[in-house]
């Protein structure tokens, strides 16, 4: 099973959370990421160097009001 690690975003695109997670696949790792958190913060999902998805809050260079 692949191991996948899910990062919680602040506002200022700082990681406030990680857990690491087996998954079957993608879609299992991204529903587990959207439960901790995607309707609050910004969620990425990272499979070793890959970027499998990030929800939650649109990336933006510009700083945060």
């Amino acid at each position: 099973m692949p191991a996948y690690r899910i990062y919680l975003l602040d506002r200022h695109e700082r990681v406030f959370r990680m857990l690491e997670h087996q998954a079957a696949d993608d879609a299992d790792a991204l529903g587990a990421a959207l439960a901790l958190g995607g309707s609050r913060a910004a969620v990425e999902v990272w499979e070793g160097a890959r970027l499998v998805a990030r929800v939650g809050a649109e990336f933006s260079l510009e700083p945060a009001a």
